[in-house]
């Protein structure tokens, strides 16, 4: 968390069709299995809600149906996450101005989270998910795995965009990521990201492109694209405000991008 629209968003309508694994992780299966596709699947890396609201999983069973994978979504924070469902506050809206307040009270909130937020650190959750996701390849067999990730986990799914971890990379309003991270990613890579963003700002957007681009005609290039929807905050590919038509429209495209892209690289 590094901006206070990470604590902003609305529910999803709909309930959630999956089931709930033994290991704490929510599971949607592939519409219709068949040899094709049994070899592949999506892991949804939430953001600091974690699965403490039913937006992942109402997701995930939106991509397993449509890219017709399983789609998995491990507990992140282990029953724990940093913000709990009753703090979820409305989101903004590009362009709006915050004053001192809104940060201070930003500020405390912080401090008074920092117990959940320490042992939750992209720090020690990488390491984490790059055992589950070992297990999960050993158990089910899968030989490529998407990873999509929102604010949070949009921070771990660069950290681990390497064939044998995520062979595909879904980026939506990451947290922040440094450039040794970008350097390192080796999978195919889209960007989701929001006109206004005090995470992933429109300077650290053309940093992060134009390291990608360096790459290009070289050993270790990589495939990649950036989207940025006008009249977003923080937030609006995983809590949107659907009431809003230009978040509406975004949140709607956003996740066409996303399942056109697994569709293509996976």
């Amino acid at each position: 968390m590094s901006c206070p629209d990470c604590q902003k968003g609305e529910i999803l309508e709909g309930e959630p069709q999956g089931t709930i694994r033994s290991d704490g992780s929510y599971f949607a299966a592939a519409a219709n299995p068949s040899e094709l596709n049994a070899k592949k699947a999506v892991v949804l890396l939430t953001d600091a809600f974690g699965l403490g609201i039913p937006n992942p999983k109402i997701m995930a069973d939106e991509f397993a149906k449509k890219v017709n994978v399983d789609v998995y979504v491990p507990d992140l924070f282990q029953g724990n996450p940093i913000m709990k469902p009753g703090s979820l506050k409305l989101a903004d809206r590009a362009g709006y101005k915050r004053g001192w307040w809104e940060w201070v009270t930003f500020v405390f909130g912080m401090i008074r989270l920092l117990p959940r937020l320490i042992p939750h650190r992209p720090g020690k959750a990488t390491p984490r998910v790059k055992t589950w996701l070992e297990k999960l390849r050993e158990e089910k067999g899968y030989t490529s795995i998407g990873g999509v990730g929102y604010c949070y986990g949009g921070i771990l799914v660069v950290q681990l965009g390497q064939p044998g971890f995520f062979d595909s990379v879904v980026c939506a309003h990451p947290g922040p990521f440094s450039n040794e991270d970008v350097q390192r990613l080796a999978s195919p890579t889209v960007f989701l990201a929001a006109e206004d963003d005090e995470s992933f700002t429109k300077k650290r957007r053309t940093e992060v492109e134009a390291l990608l681009a360096s790459r290009k005609g070289k050993d270790g290039a990589i495939e990649y694209e950036f989207n940025v929807y006008d009249g977003t905050a923080h937030g609006f590919a995983a809590r949107p405000v659907l009431a809003y038509p230009e978040v509406a429209k975004a949140f709607g495209e956003a996740k066409d991008k996303t399942i056109s892209w697994l569709e293509k690289t996976l």
